[in-house]
């Protein structure tokens, strides 16, 4: 867990879970989530990565289901739906399936195109770590927006992805987050994350090959 601040609080329970591979890791000012993702990306140990924002949750067999997934079919990216939900985790609302129901029977080329077509955000699935930091795809630190300059770049270097159907992921919507604000100067970050993915994709050669 990656605490964006020592001059922000964070939830007594992070600190009190009784698990010895669970570690809060202080960052001396705000990092944001940028930051805080690469800074978690520095410190993993496991194979596999996932990444969760602060206001969101995930089902509690996420993890399992995912790496059952990974394993079964070798693949470096497991892609799965996630549930609206508010206030508490436990009012679940409507499930989002961007990709299709019939995306769980394409592999390859056939499920990155797919990909290309209808987007999904960067945490929406579990990736192979070196899938991430072996081609370079760090998060712009310090901006809002950072997910939008990697996000595409790394599902579409995914050699094996997979997509389950299930909701493994659970959003709140009814919070208060630049996304659904109006007349915010933090807008302007959704240009420079552009222009950052259309670099990654060059330099990866997706953009020509897409």
């Amino acid at each position: 867990a990656i605490h964006p601040s020592i001059h922000q609080s964070i939830h007594p329970s992070i600190h009190a879970y009784p698990h010895e591979r669970v570690r809060v890791i202080d960052s001396p000012v705000n990092i944001k989530q940028g930051g805080g993702r690469n800074r978690a990306l520095a410190e993993a140990r496991g194979e596999y990565v996932m990444f969760v924002d602060a206001d969101d949750a995930l089902r509690s067999d996420a993890v399992a289901v995912c790496l059952e997934t990974a394993r079964r079919e070798n693949a470096d990216m497991v892609i799965f739906d996630y549930a609206r939900f508010s206030s508490a985790p436990a009012n679940i609302g409507e499930e989002i399936c961007q990709l299709g129901k019939d995306a769980s029977g394409l592999r390859g080329e056939d499920l990155r195109r797919r990909i290309l077509d209808r987007s999904t955000p960067v945490w929406s699935a579990m990736y192979r770590k070196e899938l991430i930091t072996d081609n370079g795809l760090f998060f712009p630190e310090k901006v809002f927006y950072e997910d939008n300059a990697v996000a595409l770049a790394m599902q579409l270097s995914a050699k094996t992805p997979v997509k389950i159907n299930e909701a493994l992921y659970l959003y709140r919507f009814d919070n208060l987050s630049v996304t659904r604000s109006t007349n915010n100067y933090h807008f302007f970050g959704r240009l420079a994350s552009a222009v950052t993915l259309m670099d990654h994709l060059k330099r990866l050669g997706l953009y020509e090959r897409y």
